[in-house]
């Protein structure tokens, strides 16, 4: 096969990896960029063996046009069949000349049956641009796949490539022979599919290509583009606004599976703009059918990767449509008190492709969740769906809260204003909150912990949180005050040398040291603390913040304290740390309603995360 540097220098610029030429014309320029290119070799046995060489010869001239180089283009290959082989990574290869060598050194498969696309797909989004096999974070990522025959699981193949998608690889799609079908074709190639699919009749045809690529622009990064260091993206996202953020998934067998499969990946393209993490924005996954099945909780892991990975793994599961049921479970158990922060705006986005089996019980449930502040948004896909239902589950207004979209390929096309619009409620959410700790009317503050018992570590811990708290309180001698109750002592626990002749009697002093942990000082703290004597003044709110880690010593004394001290008119707030408490005792221990008055931190390393939830539950009950 004869190839024109211009041929060859025009399908490098339309994969948009660059070309080490100089000046072709003098409307085409080519410059160097940064990439990790991976080529995906059909080696089926549909296939000659003198069409793989033709398909080799075709990659060896498109790498000859490469800035083959370890901070320019790296090239890895894998070809399949029924199996899948690596012939080689990103990282094997550094030199041009070395890496044509390799390419005319590769195998042909063909002895096997089958035609494995997805699984080639799958390998090489998820192992070939690893750090391991040479990928960069800062190169442009694009697989180049070749075939000529139909994938034997359709299913699969569209599957992987929008995984593919979904991850920023760029895929381009070239179709051989008149057996490929455009439709599988079309979903493995990125979009604009003008632009990464391509069709020619045989293998000896592939240099033909240039005929269809010849009215295509050259693409001319800049000359100063930064070859080791990655690019500064633009923000979109939400700024580090935080919120808790459901996805409602229908799982009803209305819906194709490869089209549920969509929705998982639009998932992933939202929650793509938001700020993750334990203080930041928390997302969970719940899907619906005939039952209610809590698939991601909000409290489990917030790396993106992992959060990624889970998504993946959510079950189709198929059965009738219980919108209700799911927007009631979202209302009485996801956003629970024990599950969600109430700083923070509370999201859940739900979609369906019809109507719910139940109208009213669905509309009723609707207006439960809104009632209970939390932000709905519907999203209708097709044309079953009922408007006026979405209206109904939706928040107010419709315009800001009700999607729609044809079908489930359309929903990446809603992914960006969604985000949008999801941080825009947190905006909304912050307008009807307290903005400080700065109260209008005499407050009194008290902060309980038993040193003893939480050890020294933990303790200086909680008075750094404590310190941070204060300072935001701004704190003022005629509005507001401050004080600490921290140590326990329990009753003789002293023991001298010659207190004791016999081991007996000595065990017994042991056992009957009484531990009397939070209870004297919840004691202390209603008897004295707030007296004027101590600086307490009679016209004040008063508030007392309990700090616990482990579950209650004397619970019944402990708490019955507590109940005296609410009686007195002290609002009893905990902030519990770790998860060795017992969730009951807290709900005794605080003031009504425990969602507003206990604040949870996973461990006392995040300690510090817990100001803004404490803030916000001393302010929220002036």
């Amino acid at each position: 096969m004869m190839w024109s540097v211009l041929q060859v220098c025009a399908l490098a610029l339309t994969l948009k990896v660059g070309c080490h030429a100089e000046k072709i014309t003098d409307h085409l320029e080519c410059h160097e960029k940064v990439a990790d290119v991976v080529f995906v070799l059909d080696s089926s046995v549909s296939l000659w063996e003198k069409d793989f060489a033709a398909q080799l010869d075709f990659v060896q001239m498109l790498v000859d046009t490469f800035a083959v180089g370890p901070k320019n283009i790296r090239v890895g290959i894998m070809t399949f069949g029924t199996d899948v082989r690596l012939d080689f990574n990103l990282k094997e290869h550094q030199t041009k000349k070395e890496l044509k060598t390799a390419i005319g050194e590769i195998a042909y498969l063909g002895e096997r049956q089958g035609t494995n696309t997805g699984e080639a797909l799958q390998y090489a989004r998820s192992k070939m641009f690893e750090k391991e096999n040479g990928g960069r974070d800062f190169a442009g990522k694009v697989i180049i796949l070749i075939t000529d025959g139909y994938s034997h699981n359709l299913t699969k193949t569209l599957w992987e490539a929008s995984m593919a998608h979904s991850d920023g690889i760029e895929v381009f799609a070239i179709g051989v022979g008149l057996g490929k079908d455009d439709r599988e074709l079309r979903g493995i190639g990125s979009t604009p599919k003008d632009k990464h699919v391509f069709r020619v009749d045989n293998y000896n045809a592939l240099p033909n290509i240039q005929e269809a690529l010849e009215h295509m622009s050259c693409d001319r990064p800049s000359n100063n583009q930064s070859k080791t260091e990655p690019s500064v993206k633009p923000d979109t996202g939400c700024g580090g606004k935080p919120a808790d953020v459901y996805f409602i998934v229908d799982s009803s067998s209305s819906i194709w599976r490869p089209d549920f499969d969509k929705q998982l990946d639009f998932i992933k393209e939202v929650i793509g703009q938001f700020d993750l993490g334990q203080g930041s924005t928390r997302v969970g996954v719940i899907t619906f059918s005939d039952g209610i099945h809590p698939i991601i909780p909000l409290t489990g892991s917030q790396n993106r990767r992992d959060l990624e990975e889970q998504i993946d793994k959510v079950p189709y599961t198929g059965g009738g449509t219980n919108t209700g049921g799911a927007i009631r479970f979202l209302t009485d158990h996801a956003f629970a008190a024990d599950i969600a922060r109430p700083e923070v705006a509370h999201v859940a986005i739900l979609m369906t492709d019809g109507q719910s089996k139940n109208l009213t019980n669905t509309y009723m449930e609707s207006q439960r969740a809104h009632k209970a502040g939390i932000y709905l948004f519907a999203i209708g896909i097709g044309q079953f769906v009922d408007t006026l239902e979405l209206n109904d589950i939706a928040s107010n207004p419709d315009d800001d809260f009700v999607f729609q979209v044809d079908d489930y390929t359309a929903l990446t096309s809603i992914k960006d204003l969604l985000a949008i619009k999801a941080c825009q409620v947190h905006d909304n959410f912050m307008k009807d909150q307290p903005a400080s700790c700065s109260f209008d009317t005499a407050t009194d503050v008290m902060f309980v912990f038993d040193s003893g018992a939480i050890g020294r570590r933990h303790s200086h811990m909680i008075e750094d949180l404590i310190g941070d708290v204060v300072r935001e309180m701004e704190l003022k001698h005629h509005v507001t005050r401050a004080g600490i109750i921290r140590e326990s002592c329990s009753q003789t626990t002293d023991i001298g040398l010659s207190q004791y002749n016999n081991a007996h009697a000595f065990k017994r002093h042991l056992k009957n040291v009484e531990y009397k942990g939070l209870q004297p000082l919840i004691q202390k703290l209603r008897r004295y603390s707030f007296k004027p004597r101590y600086g307490g003044r009679k016209s004040s709110q008063k508030i007392a913040v309990i700090f616990v880690d482990d579950l209650l010593d004397n619970p019944g004394p402990t708490i019955l304290e507590a109940r005296r001290a609410k009686f007195t008119n002290i609002r009893v707030i905990v902030v519990a740390t770790g998860n060795h408490y017992d969730e009951k005792q807290l709900e005794q221990l605080v003031t009504s309603p425990a969602s507003r008055n206990v604040v949870h931190v996973d461990h006392y390393k995040n300690i510090a995360e817990a100001k803004g939830r404490l803030l916000y539950s001393m302010c929220a009950g002036r």
